[in-house]
């Protein structure tokens, strides 16, 4: 399993993100939070940005699939996408999640 951390400047691309895995059976769940500061360096120059951030957990084989599909939507301002390996987790979700996600 992964937390899977997707980030977008578009409030429109994050929430049609989570509603996409959703349903494509690739997360069951999504938390996005909202208007988040980031700062960035820019050419020597510390800028900050408004950023929305969707935060899930999925089957780490679809984590390909998932940035796969994400880059092929979204080829003009293509969301960022990581992950973390979970070590361990409420077992019981994690059994939900094997039996609820589709087929890696």
């Amino acid at each position: 399993m992964v937390q899977m951390t997707i980030l977008s400047k578009d409030t429109s691309i994050i929430e049609e993100i989570a509603i996409l895995l959703l349903n494509q059976k690739m997360i069951i769940k999504a938390n996005i939070d909202w208007d988040r500061n980031r700062y960035v360096n820019e050419n020597g120059v510390v800028v900050k940005q408004k950023v929305h951030i969707l935060t899930c957990i999925s089957k780490s084989l679809l984590f390909t699939d998932i940035a796969e599909m994400l880059e092929e939507k979204y080829k003009i301002d293509p969301p960022e996408i990581y992950s973390t390996a979970i070590v361990n987790m409420d077992w019981n979700l994690a059994k939900l999640l094997t039996e609820k996600l589709k087929k890696a």
